[in-house]
């Protein structure tokens, strides 16, 4: 039986300030999954391990470890192939559904770096150290908050991926530390991409990079919209073509012109596919076919039409 959603008092999480020494914390690893502080991320769990870690977090702290791993291993995961990077996190809404999995809301909280890794049974946990974002607000500062707004806002725009309600949010952040972090864990960039977002720990490099990202992915929006509106008018002409070409065949039928006619147009629509023209050469030869069906065999063009297509092809 599915139990139901268990909803998590994490005011004290959230409030929490990072402590300047190292502490204890379980660690869940993820595959493809880069965790930024302040963002909310669903994640599934399905290898015994982590629902074991997170059935004893829960009766604690509800805080963890959330760590990438470098590379897939057959052995699973182990400390020698995770990041030394993380991202303290929060549950804050758990369910377990009947397909066997546990099912998490979490919250980032704060960066930190892996110390000294101490178990590795039942779950892995480590010594962590929270890594401190310092920075000083000027010029520069100002005017890549700015830019990385602008941008990220007309790619909020056109983006089939995120949730519009994402814009006021953004509008309104004033710490560049937050929008960075916000921007980033938004972005539809490879984990790698992510993983070096989060392992920037100076705040104005990491709001460059972010800038490069998203400018980036909004050419790549631009350019995908730009190509469906051409594909779209180009398959619009197309069936407009045909339903003209089955109108003229219905008028052609209704005026009583003969089969003999309508055959002789395929048979040159076909000697005119199989001649390989060059564009130019095809374009003119299609306006002329486009002629000839247009005109009654008993007009003088008629002929004069199709044997210019005979010396065409």
């Amino acid at each position: 039986m599915t139990q139901p959603i268990q909803h998590i008092d994490i005011t004290a999480a959230l409030d929490e300030k990072p402590e300047s020494g190292p502490r204890l914390l379980p660690i869940l690893p993820t595959s493809d999954l880069v965790l930024f502080p302040r963002i909310i991320m669903p994640l599934a769990l399905w290898e015994e391990q982590a629902q074991t870690l997170v059935d004893e977090v829960l009766l604690r702290d509800k805080i963890m470890g959330v760590v990438a791993n470098r590379e897939e291993s057959p052995e699973g995961f182990t400390h020698e192939n995770l990041h030394r990077m993380g991202t303290a996190a929060v549950i804050l809404k758990m369910r377990k559904p009947e397909d066997g999995s546990v099912r998490l809301l979490i919250q980032g909280l704060f960066r930190f770096r892996i110390e000294q890794w101490t178990d590795y049974e039942p779950y892995l946990t480590a010594y962590v150290s929270p890594v401190t974002e310092e920075y000083e607000p000027d010029l520069e500062m100002e005017a890549l908050v700015s830019s990385v707004k602008g941008i990220f806002l007309k790619m909020l725009e056109i983006s089939p991926y995120l949730p519009s309600e994402l814009g006021a949010l953004v509008r309104e952040l004033g710490d560049p530390r937050v929008l960075a972090d916000v921007t980033a864990g938004s972005l539809n960039v490879n984990k790698k991409e992510k993983q070096e977002l989060l392992e920037t720990t100076a705040v104005k490099e990491r709001l460059r990079r972010v800038l490069i990202l998203i400018t980036r992915e909004l050419e790549i929006l631009e350019l995908g919209k730009k190509i469906q509106s051409q594909v779209k008018g180009e398959m619009d002409k197309a069936q407009k073509d045909y339903y003209l070409r089955e109108h003229i065949k219905a008028l052609q039928k209704e005026l009583g012109e003969t089969d003999d006619r309508t055959r002789e147009v395929d048979e040159l629509e076909m000697r005119l596919d199989d001649a390989k023209l060059p564009p130019h050469a095809l374009k003119e030869a299609e306006r002329e076919l486009g002629r000839l069906k247009r005109t009654p065999p008993t007009s003088p063009d008629h002929q004069v039409i199709r044997n210019y297509l005979e010396w065409m092809i």
